[in-house]
């Protein structure tokens, strides 16, 4: 069953500023052409999509990200589950933009 969260408004995106204007303009037509290719069924040309790019020291939302790819990234390499544990039992749905909702 495939669920859709879309509320009508734009998709906003913000992403760390760590690339230059090459790569961050790489970097943005690959993120709308992975959507659109996810999203085949669906008519995303009246989606728009917007992607941003913000220092992540000014960013909480991309600390935040960043904390819980670290704590994971960790937990995969090591086994041990001491900062991935601490957000795991918070987690109700985990939503991968490309597979969907999952957990």
């Amino acid at each position: 069953m495939v669920q859709q969260f879309y509320d009508g408004g734009p998709v906003e995106i913000t992403v760390d500023k760590s690339l230059n204007g090459i790569q961050r303009e790489a970097f943005d037509q690959y993120l709308v052409y992975k959507t659109f290719e996810k999203n085949l069924g669906i008519d995303l040309t009246a989606i728009p999509i917007e992607i941003g790019h913000a220092d992540s020291k000014n960013e909480p939302g991309i600390q935040a990200a960043d904390f819980i790819a670290g704590a994971l990234h960790y937990y995969n390499r090591t086994d041990d589950d001491t900062f991935s544990g601490i957000i795991d039992e918070k987690v109700t749905l985990a939503f991968d933009y490309f597979k969907g909702p999952q957990k």
